[in-house]
């Protein structure tokens, strides 16, 4: 023997060792073997090998068996005369394929004597197969009885036996069944999966083991015209650039119909250029969905130096409709933006529904910020809708809100309240509401869930108990709390509080004064007092001072909303609602201001889905949480709670929505000082 093959040999039953004596980790000991067990497996993936066994265990052959329960004793095996009883130990139906195998154990039994008298045996049968272990013979026996004595015979008059001798039996295939239809790799033919199961009957040594495949394809014939419906089909081309980050993936779907994958090439930061329509066409071609992180590992070229790639796909649907769920974005707009985050030719921007200059976005106001209440104050209700309540105290309804002596009247001359004539007029069609066009005075429809009149999307929900249809990125119908975006509305602060208003913190409704401050009922603050109907008011140096709903210091004369709106900024213009509400609408019909184009509505992380209703979109959690506190159940969420906490605050839920306030009474947040020993 050669000194080169015995190195060979040696080296050989190194890495053989190597491979059988892998540890495995403890959570995959604990499973096999028992907790605290440890255990063995080759690198080549094959069976676990306990070490030893845990209670209830007993280890045979590396593998730790079950040791079960003892059964009942069976019935005696003779009916008169001595018999014996049987039991053997038993495991559940979920480890039957892991029990121990004990020998049964048994015990002599008699139901009483027999007093009737049988024949001989009769000579043994035929085996009831002529292959397999499972195959018996019978005997048979008859009863004697005297004919004055009706007693019957108590013994077995049946007796069987395994054959032994009978040859073992051949494996033989199950029947072929069909588990799946698809397409060929070029979508030309309809391919139809087929699977089978080896043993039937069951295979037993030494007979001869199951030979051939488990599984197989047929290809139906080429359907008419099918080269013509893959040539017309549409060639659609999506690029992914360099900076492809963890959360960038291809995902395309062909509802019933068949991805065609046509070219696909990229590129390092090197320029250097590659094909890897071969290596997608394989993993997608035929299928009606296609998932894939495009980066140099799944083109295999990462060994190269080549992380990050610039890659285009062109692919085809045929015959059904192409579905884009591609995401090419960082997490950095949903991380940075205060507005909405949406797609716009490709790329990723922040938008700003509320004004402002993104990503520094305006944050959302409450729906009574632009709504006209005349010389009232607006509150927001269960359902998200503004009501006007006069300083008087009376609440005014639909159409209608508060003159200078604290009475409702009608926004428009028409009618008297509650029976106030509506403030738009036009006869819009189902999914649409009239507005009022503040820059071309007119009346014009929008869509309430998207779309353009008169093709507008329509709510399929009747919602109640202060919930509000929504229309989710599938164009599912789902009712939603305005607020909280959760199935069901949380129950309303239910105290009474004339001189301010109700939260809820802790659990517990509690009344806090109007300016925010706790000094309830006495609410001595300057602003506690101050009615700026059409403004709100602020705390300048120990004096209240009304400033307009929008921040400006020209009140009373805060009628000019358009003009901070901007809404030429996005190609929108300036509407009035039914409601008296005045928001931003799109130029070009779109009922998404400030995106105003056919765009995904809004980009959401992973745990969250986009919802759509009254031209906004929202982030919703798919676990039903408060976003963006997916994780957490509570309106004050934790993070919420600690960001009202560095200002010396507490959070409380007003109308439905985390709001922070000062612990101490007096103090307005974020302007809380620190109570001494807190």
């Amino acid at each position: 023997m050669t000194t080169g093959l015995m190195l060979f040999i040696i080296l050989f039953c190194c890495n053989f060792a190597q491979i059988r004596a892998q540890e495995v980790s403890s959570k995959d000991c604990d499973k096999y073997c028992g907790r605290g067990k440890t255990c063995t497996q080759a690198n080549d993936g094959s069976e676990v090998k306990c070490n030893s066994c845990g209670k209830g265990r007993k280890l045979r052959n590396g593998k730790c068996l079950y040791l079960g329960r003892w059964s009942s004793w069976s019935p005696c095996s003779a009916t008169c005369g001595l018999g014996i009883n049987i039991r053997k130990r038993e495991c559940r139906w979920d480890r039957a394929h892991l029990c121990f195998p004990f020998a049964p154990q048994q015990r002599e039994c008699s139901d009483g004597p027999c007093n009737s008298e049988v024949t001989g045996w009769s000579p043994w049968g035929p085996c009831s197969t002529s292959c397999g272990a499972d195959s018996v013979q019978t005997r048979h026996r008859g009863c004697i009885t005297d004919a004055t004595l009706p007693i019957p015979c108590k013994q077995d008059l049946t007796d069987s036996r395994a054959c032994s001798g009978n040859p073992p039996c051949d494996c033989h295939w199950c029947e072929w069944e069909e588990k799946q239809t698809g397409f060929s790799k070029d979508c030309l033919q309809v391919t139809t999966l087929l699977e089978r199961e080896p043993n039937c009957p069951a295979y037993q040594p030494p007979a001869k083991n199951c030979t051939g495949l488990s599984n197989g394809i047929i290809f139906s014939p080429q359907a008419p015209g099918r080269q013509t419906e893959i040539r017309t089909s549409r060639t659609l081309k999506y690029s992914f650039p360099h900076n492809i980050t963890k959360n960038t993936k291809f995902d395309f779907s062909c509802v019933g119909g068949c991805i065609k994958i046509e070219k696909v090439d990229f590129k390092c930061n090197d320029e250097t250029r590659f094909l890897g329509t071969e290596r997608v066409a394989e993993l997608c071609g035929g299928k009606d969905r296609c998932v894939f992180k495009p980066d140099g590992k799944f083109f295999e070229v990462d060994h190269l130096g080549c992380t990050s790639v610039y890659a285009q796909v062109d692919v085809q649907c045929v015959g059904g409709k192409a579905v884009a769920n591609h995401s090419v974005h960082d997490l950095s707009c949903l991380e940075e933006c205060k507005g909405v985050c949406t797609k716009i030719n490709g790329n990723v921007v922040c938008k700003c529904q509320n004004g402002g200059i993104a990503p520094e976005c305006k944050i959302s106001e409450p729906i009574c910020k632009y709504t006209d209440c005349g010389f009232g104050i607006c509150k927001q209700q269960r359902d998200n809708t503004p009501v006007c309540t006069c300083f008087g105290g009376e609440r005014c309804g639909r159409h209608a809100k508060c003159d200078v002596n604290g009475k409702c009247i009608c926004m428009e001359e028409e009618g008297t309240p509650p029976n106030c004539a509506a403030t738009c007029k036009k006869d819009c069609p189902q999914g649409s509401s009239c507005t009022y066009n503040l820059k071309e005075n007119r009346e014009e429809c929008i869509c309430t869930f998207g779309g353009r009149p008169p093709n507008c999307k329509k709510c399929g929900k009747k919602c109640e108990d202060g919930t509000q249809c929504f229309i989710n990125d599938q164009g599912s119908s789902q009712c939603l709390c305005p607020g909280t975006l959760l199935p069901e509305c949380p129950v309303p602060c239910s105290k009474v509080c004339e001189k301010g208003k109700c939260v809820t913190e802790n659990g517990q409704d509690i009344c806090i004064c109007h300016d925010g401050s706790r000094d309830y009922p006495e609410c001595q603050g300057p602003c506690s007092k101050e009615e700026c109907s059409k403004g709100k008011c602020i705390n300048g140096n120990g004096i209240a001072k009304c400033l307009c709903l929008d921040g400006r210091d020209n009140y009373p004369n805060c009628d000019i909303i358009c003009d901070q709106l901007d809404c030429p900024a996005n190609d929108g213009h300036c509407v009035k609602f039914d409601n008296g509400v005045i928001e931003c609408a799109c130029n070009n019909g779109h009922r998404n201001y400030p995106i105003c184009a056919v765009e995904e509505p809004c980009i959401c992380p992973d745990n969250a889905v986009c919802v759509y209703t009254g031209g906004k979109s929202y982030c919703k959690c798919k676990n039903n949480n408060v976003y963006p506190e997916c994780e957490d159940t509570r309106i004050c969420s934790e993070s919420r709670q600690k960001e009202c906490q560095k200002n010396n605050g507490q959070c409380v839920v007003l109308d439905f929505q985390a709001i922070c306030i000062c612990n101490n009474k007096q103090d307005i947040y974020p302007g809380c000082t620190k109570i001494l020993g807190m």
